[in-house]
């Protein structure tokens, strides 16, 4: 069952460098197995950053957050650093159009690197 991963942290940085995403950071995002589509946020007001992931399944989601969050905390000026897994209420969410049936790109499937590695 797909799950929800959301992280959030505050980040002490220029709004046009919160903003700003590099287009082949994005690329290795889409290309990362078992994630299913990510929506990056970002609130002005609070300085708060991150993002919505949707996973193929908790395992997947738990094994990605691993790898991220010490590439998050040794990043200058993050704090206030969140995550968590959510479980999917699929019924009510497909009546509410949520896009649940976006299928995970294949292994390897047009990745650069083979589809293997955790996006830096």
């Amino acid at each position: 069952m797909s799950v929800l991963l959301q992280v959030n942290f505050g980040w002490d940085v220029a709004t046009d460098q919160a903003m700003t995403i590099d287009p082949a950071h994005a690329q290795r995002y889409a290309e990362l197995p078992g994630l299913q589509w990510k929506i990056w946020v970002f609130d002005p007001e609070t300085r708060t950053n991150g993002g919505i992931h949707l996973f193929v399944d908790r395992p997947t989601a738990k094994a990605y957050l691993e790898t991220l969050l010490p590439r998050l905390e040794a990043m200058e000026g993050v704090h206030d650093l969140r995550a968590t897994i959510f479980d999917i209420k699929e019924e009510a969410t497909r009546t509410t159009r949520g896009p649940l049936d976006v299928p995970a790109p294949a292994p390897g499937h047009g990745a650069r690197r083979g589809g293997r590695e955790a996006p830096r």
